[in-house]
């Protein structure tokens, strides 16, 4: 773990993963990544509006037997409103996972599986092949990045499109994301009830 000085208010942040490479400063909302032993900040100050999430960045939770603790989160604008993807680490495994709330659509995606092979023939209503799984499309469309918070693993910037591609993989949630400028990826998760949620320090 590494300290920094906000490079917008001087206000002291702390990494707390070394995977970690963009933070939002919790004073006074500038994103920055870091580069090295210094942060590099990306456009201006902006603070996420808080429309009632279960999740607190900082805390510690239980999804059934799993533990993790809250990283931060991204929030995505698409045609029909809006959706938060929270980064969450496995405090066992040291490893990312990704927790998409929509209203009252929860999805928990554990496996990140990367896109070598070029994407063809994207429709809805067709099967697409990636690796060894096929994936059902039912939904396809943009999404814009408006907001962030905490601490991430990745470096999406606010303004920045991506084309998704939602279905069924496993006879679960999939979601193929073709983000700028890097590989694109297939979640792979599984639906999460409110009831087995567990937040130990509340």
């Amino acid at each position: 773990m590494k300290d920094f000085n906000c490079p917008s208010c001087g206000g002291l942040i702390q990494q707390k993963y070394g995977f970690i490479s963009s933070i939002v400063c919790q004073y006074c909302g500038q994103t920055s990544y870091i580069e090295g032993l210094r942060l590099e900040k990306v456009g201006t100050p902006f603070f996420i509006a808080d429309y009632g999430s279960c999740l607190l960045v900082g805390e510690s939770m239980q999804i059934n037997n799993d533990k993790y603790e809250v990283l931060g989160r991204v929030r995505f604008e698409y045609k029909d409103g809006f959706w938060d993807e929270w980064e969450l680490v496995d405090t066992v495994t040291n490893t990312i996972v990704t927790f998409l709330e929509d209203e009252n659509e929860l999805i928990l995606y554990k496996d990140k599986i990367s896109i070598e092979t070029p994407l063809k023939n994207l429709e809805i209503a067709s099967y697409v092949s990636i690796q060894h799984y096929e994936i059902y499309i039912i939904e396809y469309d943009k999404i814009k990045v408006i907001a962030a918070q905490g601490q991430l693993s990745s470096r999406l910037k606010l303004g920045d499109t991506i084309t998704f591609l939602n279905g069924i993989v496993d006879c679960g949630p999939g979601s193929i994301r073709i983000p700028p400028n890097i590989k694109p990826y297939l979640l792979k998760g599984q639906p999460v009830n409110v009831t087995e949620m567990k937040f130990p320090k509340r």
